[in-house]
């Protein structure tokens, strides 16, 4: 038993010494003195002893017991002082850090968007905007939609609620639900030739999900000339599927 007492001794005061933070201290004074610690478990042997034994083992334990304590306290305060001193020794700055600046991107409709604005500009057309909030007229009935035409009831229109506005009848006021309430605001602008490309968002009601949303991007152009025909609708049709989607795509064409 005195052989183990000096050997659980020397272990101890090795790894004492050899330890650099106050964890490290915790976790030796744990197995030495917690619950199942090497100190508190051994005392538990010595009515195994003799009495001759246990009275020379007896301050032997009690020895080594308080010679550990001191060192594991003693090793605390060296590391201590330690610690303190590598602090006074630290510089302290109040120059700001200076962040990464952050990176991001356009959204990806927003990139198609000017692809498209860019491939149509390369061929002279200009980009027009309407308003998103607009009357039935430039809406539906300029664009021979009236009130009963069945092309309405492919639409789910968004109206505004005008009772505080005086002077427009109620219902007359919509959100755009195409891009095509442009047409002809432009043809009153503008004189042939005219080469105009409207690409925004418009508005029809749906139950939003994950599939289903009340905004819609939506793109098209205004062609006046003279001997404009359907070949220059499908060559510009080809013109947009072959810039956006690759020159190799093949387009099969229904007139």
């Amino acid at each position: 038993m005195e052989e183990k007492i000096s050997a659980l001794q020397k272990d101890y005061l090795e790894k004492i010494k050899q330890a650099d933070s106050l964890k490290e201290l915790d976790t030796i004074f744990l197995e030495l003195f917690g619950k199942a610690g090497a100190i508190t478990v051994l005392p538990k042997e010595f009515p195994n002893l003799s009495e001759d034994d246990r009275r020379k083992v007896g301050p032997l334990f009690n020895s080594v017991k308080q010679e550990l304590e001191k060192a594991i306290e003693e090793k605390r305060n060296e590391v201590r002082e330690e610690s303190y001193e590598k602090l006074e020794k630290e510089e302290f700055s109040l120059t700001p850090l200076r962040c990464k600046a952050r990176t991001g991107h356009l959204h990806p409709v927003t990139q198609l968007e000017n692809e498209i604005i860019e491939l149509f500009g390369n061929l002279g057309f200009k980009q027009y905007s309407a308003p998103h909030i607009d009357s039935e007229q430039y809406n539906f009935e300029l664009l021979n939609i009236p009130q009963g035409h069945p092309a309405r009831d492919l639409w789910d229109t968004l109206y505004i609620d005008t009772k505080n506005l005086k002077s427009i009848n109620p219902g007359e006021l919509l959100l755009r639900t195409h891009t095509s309430n442009a047409q002809v605001r432009i043809m009153e602008e503008f004189k042939p030739p005219i080469r105009m490309m409207i690409i925004d968002r418009c508005f029809r009601y749906e139950n939003v999900d994950a599939r289903h949303e009340h905004t819609l991007d939506q793109f098209e152009i205004v062609y006046i000339d003279k001997g404009v025909s359907m070949a220059n609708l499908q060559y510009l049709s080809e013109y947009f599927f072959k810039g956006i989607l690759g020159q190799d795509i093949k387009i099969l064409s229904f007139c």
